[in-house]
């Protein structure tokens, strides 16, 4: 029983932290969208609200996208250094919440150290084997 209650809990904290996470991006890009539209005449309030709806839709949709190159590029490290049991790479479900919902910073720099992992691992497999 303790253990579906800390998994309870566990789930929602990832939750509230990847909520938390995707209201702190909407800021920070709203921030940016008003200083770059203030430069032309079409600043308005209307828009500012537009732009917040749209991207507190879009966020989620991009963070998912980018999880799921990431648990591929994941698999493909696993494949290609044979990683078995507690070794292998990937990310469990409340920490894949919090991942995708911090694409921002995750996504750009998990998905080039995978990468880089896993092209230089496939390129030593063939010259060395």
């Amino acid at each position: 029983m303790k253990t579906k209650e800390v998994d309870s809990e566990s789930k929602n904290g990832a939750i509230a932290a990847a909520i938390g996470i995707t209201l702190f991006c909407t800021l920070i890009f709203t921030t940016i969208f008003h200083n770059t539209v203030e430069f032309t005449q079409h600043n308005s309030f209307t828009m500012h609200l537009l732009f917040i709806g749209i991207y507190i839709i879009v966020h989620p949709i991009i963070g998912k996208i980018i999880y799921e190159i990431f648990s591929v590029l994941c698999r493909g490290i696993n494949v290609v250094y044979n990683l078995q049991g507690s070794s292998r790479w990937g990310v469990e479900s409340n920490a894949a919440l919090i991942f995708a919902s911090a694409w921002p910073l995750s996504g750009p720099i998990g998905i080039t150290v995978t990468l880089i992992g896993v092209i230089l691992g496939f390129l030593f497999k063939k010259l060395f084997h």
